[in-house]
């Protein structure tokens, strides 16, 4: 079950980093394409790290399952 929950992370991931690197190619010239794909990806781990720090802090007084309950109903929340 955890590799194919892996597997369906970098599916959406895939997705989301091809269509921004279609987007660049199509936007901007060519000699801007590493440096956009660059701060993309900078985008996208500054994001990463700065959940650890309120995940940290709702994990003590809701647990992990709690935690996982509260990040489903907020993601179903903006799916909606």
């Amino acid at each position: 079950m955890l590799s194919i929950g892996r597997a369906l992370i970098g599916l959406g991931v895939s997705g989301g980093l091809m269509g921004a690197i279609k987007a660049f190619t199509l936007w901007f010239p060519l000699s801007r394409l590493a440096l956009l794909n660059g701060l993309y990806l900078a985008a996208g781990g500054i994001g990463g790290l700065s959940a650890t720090a309120p995940a940290e802090a709702l994990l003590g007084p809701l647990g992990w399952r709690g935690l996982f309950y509260v990040l489903s109903a907020l993601s179903v929340g903006a799916a909606l």
